[in-house]
C-alpha cells in the first residue's frame, strides 16, 4: 500500500507574546503551499505544524512473501511467515529527515505468538516510547536521514505462531 509523506516543520515562538490559534499562509522557498492552522502557543514553546504533503516524496509497503513455515514447529501449532518491505524515496533537491510510522502485528490473546525478525533498520524503543499507547498498539517508528535524490528500504518478517485448531479473525 502506498503512504503519504507529510512535510512537517517545527517551530518555537521567539517573540515576547504568545501566538494566537488561527490560520496561517505556509510558504516554502517563496512558494505558497497551504495554510495550516497554529495553535495557541505561549512564548518559548515549540510546535509541530503538519504543512500538507509532500509531492517529492514517495513511500510504500508491499507484503512481499507469504508462506507457513513448518521449520522447529512442535505439535499442533501453525507458523506463518509475512515479508514486508517499506521503500522511501526522496526526490526533492535537499537532505530530508523523515519520519515513518509502520503498524506491527501485535496480539493480545496469550496464544497467539508474534514475532519480527531480521529487521533491517531498527525502530525508536528507548523506554519513554515504549510506554506510549501507540508502541503498545504496534505502532513503530523509524527515523531515516535522506540524502537528495535516494532510496531506502525497511524489510522485516513478521511471524504469527498459534494453535492450528485457533480460528482467527484478521489474519489474510
Amino acid at each position: 500500500s502506498s503512504g503519504k509523506i507529510f512535510l512537517m516543520a517545527k517551530t518555537t515562538n521567539q517573540t515576547e507574546l504568545p501566538w494566537l490559534g488561527g490560520e496561517a499562509q505556509v510558504f516554502l522557498e517563496n512558494e505558497f503551499i497551504g495554510k495550516v492552522d497554529i495553535p495557541n502557543t505561549p512564548v518559548d514553546k515549540e510546535q509541530n505544524l503538519v504543512l500538507g504533503i509532500a509531492p517529492d516524496m514517495t513511500a510504500k509497503k508491499e507484503l512481499v512473501k507469504k508462506f507457513n513455515d513448518t521449520s522447529g514447529v512442535f505439535g499442533g501449532n501453525t507458523r506463518i511467515v509475512y515479508s514486508y518491505k517499506i521503500s522511501v524515496e526522496n526526490s526533492s533537491k535537499e537532505q530530508r529527515e523523515i519520519i515513518i510510522l509502520d503498524n506491527f502485528p501485535v496480539s493480545n490473546n496469550k496464544e497467539i505468538e508474534v514475532e519480527i525478525r531480521n529487521l533491517s533498520v531498527p525502530f525508536i524503543s528507548d523506554e519513554a516510547t515504549k510506554k506510549t499507547t501507540e508502541y503498545q498498539q504496534g505502532i513503530r517508528k523509524y527515523i531515516l536521514n535522506m540524502a537528495p535524490g535516494s532510496k531506502k528500504e525497511i524489510t522485516y518478517d513478521a511471524v504469527i505462531t498459534y494453535d492450528k485448531e485457533l480460528i482467527i479473525d484478521g489474519l489474510k
